[in-house]
Protein backbone atom coordinates (compact mmCIF):
# COMPACT_ATOMS: atom_id res chain seq x y z
CA UNK A 1 0.00 0.00 0.00
CA UNK A 2 1.34 3.43 -0.92
CA UNK A 3 0.09 7.02 -0.82
CA UNK A 4 0.45 9.29 -3.85
CA UNK A 5 0.03 13.05 -4.22
CA UNK A 6 -1.02 14.86 -7.36
CA UNK A 7 1.70 16.97 -8.97
CA UNK A 8 1.25 20.73 -8.73
CA UNK A 9 0.95 21.23 -12.51
CA UNK A 10 -2.40 19.43 -12.59
CA UNK A 11 -4.94 22.21 -12.41
CA UNK A 12 -6.81 22.22 -15.69
CA UNK A 13 -10.10 20.30 -15.74
CA UNK A 14 -9.80 17.17 -17.85
CA UNK A 15 -6.02 17.44 -18.13
CA UNK A 16 -3.85 14.39 -17.57
CA UNK A 17 -2.29 14.45 -14.12
CA UNK A 18 0.92 12.96 -12.78
CA UNK A 19 1.20 11.52 -9.29
CA UNK A 20 4.25 11.09 -7.07
CA UNK A 21 4.70 8.58 -4.24
CA UNK A 22 4.68 10.31 -0.87
CA UNK A 23 8.11 9.99 0.75
CA UNK A 24 8.14 8.23 4.09
CA UNK A 25 4.64 6.84 3.76
CA UNK A 26 4.95 3.11 4.45
CA UNK A 27 4.00 0.53 1.87
CA UNK A 28 2.99 -1.91 4.63
CA UNK A 29 4.91 -4.64 2.89
CA UNK A 30 4.27 -7.28 5.53
CA UNK A 31 4.04 -10.98 4.51
CA UNK A 32 0.43 -12.15 4.80
CA UNK A 33 -0.86 -8.61 5.01
CA UNK A 34 -2.87 -8.27 1.83
CA UNK A 35 -4.99 -5.11 1.95
CA UNK A 36 -8.55 -5.84 0.85
CA UNK A 37 -10.29 -2.55 1.53
CA UNK A 38 -9.61 1.04 2.43
CA UNK A 39 -11.59 4.01 3.72
CA UNK A 40 -10.38 7.52 4.48
CA UNK A 41 -12.03 9.80 7.00
CA UNK A 42 -10.52 12.97 8.45
CA UNK A 43 -7.00 12.27 9.68
CA UNK A 44 -7.36 8.47 9.50
CA UNK A 45 -6.94 5.77 6.86
CA UNK A 46 -8.72 2.49 7.67
CA UNK A 47 -7.31 -0.67 6.07
CA UNK A 48 -8.99 -4.06 6.10
CA UNK A 49 -6.77 -7.00 5.26
CA UNK A 50 -6.36 -10.80 5.41
CA UNK A 51 -5.43 -10.59 9.09
CA UNK A 52 -8.94 -10.15 10.51
CA UNK A 53 -8.74 -6.64 11.94
CA UNK A 54 -8.82 -3.07 10.71
CA UNK A 55 -5.60 -1.08 10.88
CA UNK A 56 -6.03 2.62 11.55
CA UNK A 57 -3.23 4.67 10.00
CA UNK A 58 -2.42 8.34 10.52
CA UNK A 59 -3.26 9.94 7.18
CA UNK A 60 -0.19 12.15 6.82
CA UNK A 61 2.54 9.80 8.07
CA UNK A 62 0.99 6.38 7.40
CA UNK A 63 1.97 5.16 10.87
CA UNK A 64 -0.29 2.55 12.43
CA UNK A 65 -2.21 4.13 15.31
CA UNK A 66 -4.32 1.18 16.40
CA UNK A 67 -6.17 -1.94 15.29
CA UNK A 68 -9.94 -2.26 15.52
CA UNK A 69 -12.38 -5.16 15.60
CA UNK A 70 -9.97 -7.98 16.34
CA UNK A 71 -11.98 -11.21 16.38
CA UNK A 72 -15.17 -9.55 15.10
CA UNK A 73 -14.91 -10.81 11.52
CA UNK A 74 -13.12 -13.29 9.28
CA UNK A 75 -12.20 -11.19 6.23
CA UNK A 76 -12.98 -7.46 6.20
CA UNK A 77 -13.54 -6.87 2.51
CA UNK A 78 -15.44 -3.58 2.50
CA UNK A 79 -15.20 -0.51 4.75
CA UNK A 80 -17.33 2.58 5.20
CA UNK A 81 -16.87 5.33 7.78
CA UNK A 82 -20.18 6.99 8.68
CA UNK A 83 -20.56 10.68 9.51
CA UNK A 84 -20.80 9.81 13.21
CA UNK A 85 -17.34 8.17 13.13
CA UNK A 86 -18.61 4.61 13.32
CA UNK A 87 -17.23 2.01 10.93
CA UNK A 88 -19.24 -0.46 8.85
CA UNK A 89 -17.32 -3.57 7.77
CA UNK A 90 -18.49 -6.08 5.16
CA UNK A 91 -17.16 -9.51 6.11
CA UNK A 92 -17.30 -11.58 2.93
CA UNK A 93 -16.24 -14.86 4.58
CA UNK A 94 -18.49 -14.40 7.60
CA UNK A 95 -21.48 -13.37 5.44
CA UNK A 96 -22.22 -10.41 7.68
CA UNK A 97 -21.81 -6.69 8.15
CA UNK A 98 -20.25 -5.56 11.43
CA UNK A 99 -20.88 -2.09 12.87
CA UNK A 100 -18.05 -0.79 15.09
CA UNK A 101 -17.86 2.32 17.25
CA UNK A 102 -14.85 4.64 16.94
CA UNK A 103 -12.99 2.58 19.57
CA UNK A 104 -13.50 -0.68 17.67
CA UNK A 105 -16.23 -2.16 19.87
CA UNK A 106 -19.00 -4.03 18.06
CA UNK A 107 -22.27 -2.07 18.09
CA UNK A 108 -24.19 -4.62 16.04
CA UNK A 109 -24.02 -7.33 13.42
CA UNK A 110 -26.25 -7.89 10.40
CA UNK A 111 -26.58 -11.24 8.62
CA UNK A 112 -24.68 -13.40 11.07
CA UNK A 113 -25.90 -17.01 10.87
Amino acid sequence: MQRFTRDADCGEAGAACNYTATNGWPALDVPGLDPLSIAVSGDHVYVGHQVPSIWVLERESGHVQTMLGEGAFERPHGLFVADDGTLWVADDHGNKVVHLDADGHVIGTLGEP
